[in-house]
């Protein structure tokens, strides 16, 4: 599980740096850095597995509030007139997010 860790870290780091030209880059930097850093903490130093149910939770929460009424794809430009391609993709990257941390509520780490 430690690789498998070190793949969502990063996926989750790598997620935050695309993120310095999106309409709210300190919301969607912060979060998944924040993703990253309780995985980190999970594996490392032995985080709660209710810390991660409450950061699951909220991803989910948040994911399917944020998915748009109509759905216009994943791809294309985004434009002011087809905000549902940008709230799709935002909800599926916590989607993403959620699942990584959802996968460490059910993997023990091991002990230091």
């Amino acid at each position: 599980m430690k690789y498998a860790n070190v793949v969502f870290i990063l996926l989750l780091l790598l997620s935050a740096v695309v993120q310095y030209n999106d309409p709210d880059p300190g919301l969607w930097i912060t979060t998944y850095a924040l993703g990253a850093l309780l995985i980190y903490l999970r594996h490392w130093a032995q985080l709660s597995r209710d810390a991660l149910w409450v950061a699951v939770s909220a991803c989910a929460l948040v994911a399917i509030g944020l998915w748009p009424d109509q759905y216009a794809g994943l791809e294309g430009k985004m434009m002011k007139e087809k905000p549902q391609i940008e709230l799709a993709r935002e909800s599926l990257g916590l989607g993403l997010m959620g699942l990584f941390l959802f996968i460490n509520i059910w993997v023990r780490p091991k002990k230091a």
